[in-house]
């Protein structure tokens, strides 16, 4: 029988051996590829455990970065508002804070009056979620929410008028004429006065006396 065999052997050598060699190659090929998917999976878990460390942390900065915006953003509209409340005439120097015959008129005008009574309930959710304490926040955070929903669309008639008219005249608590620039800052602060009345209304239990006068 070994003899057969040795004869089978030597009758399909060159056959054989192709197979043999074809047998090896197959073989080295698939623990190369095993190897490499090996190394891919090692590399795909380590990924997902950097991954799983930093996403934390990216999330940490970008939550501080949007809370630094917004502070920024608020800082930037309280400066702003400083110097409307003093250089307009829109407001009158009581405590609090109220609108002249001329700064309601302008808040008619540009159709902020109709936009706030309009969007109160979602104006006043915007409002709920600053967190405000007492009515110098509502004072305060009011003209900021004014700012950021005017990003809105239904918003582009307001800051269109404004765009078309740089300038309203008027007459101011004198019964002199008066010349009005209407922007971002006029508009925010106006408008924001209004919103700040709507939401006392609906929190009845903050104290507007706690809000200075100009």
């Amino acid at each position: 029988m070994f003899e057969s065999v040795l004869k089978w052997i030597s009758e399909n050598y060159p056959t054989l051996g192709v197979v043999i060699v074809i047998v090896v190659i197959a073989v080295y090929l698939t623990t190369i590829a095993n190897r490499w998917r090996a190394k891919i999976k090692k590399s795909e878990e380590d990924c997902k455990k950097i991954e799983g460390q930093l996403m934390p942390q990216i999330t940490g900065i970008n939550t501080a970065l949007t809370s630094l915006s917004g502070s920024f953003r608020g800082l930037v509209i309280h400066l702003q508002a400083k110097k409307v409340l003093s250089d307009t005439g829109l407001f009158m120097s009581k405590s609090p804070i109220r609108l002249t015959d001329l700064g309601r008129e302008i808040l008619s005008v540009i159709g902020g009056k109709e936009y706030v009574e309009k969007n109160v309930e979602s104006l006043i959710k915007a409002m709920d979620a600053e967190g405000i304490k007492s009515a110098l926040d509502t004072q305060t955070i009011a003209p900021i929410v004014i700012t950021k929903i005017s990003e809105n669309n239904d918003f582009k008639h307001i800051k269109d008028y404004a765009f078309n008219n740089p300038l309203y005249h008027g007459k101011n608590a004198a019964g002199a004429d008066a010349q009005i620039a209407i922007d971002m800052d006029t508009i925010s602060m106006v408008m924001g006065i209004y919103l700040r009345d709507k939401y006392l209304e609906r929190h009845p239990e903050l104290n507007p006396e706690d809000i200075p006068s100009i």
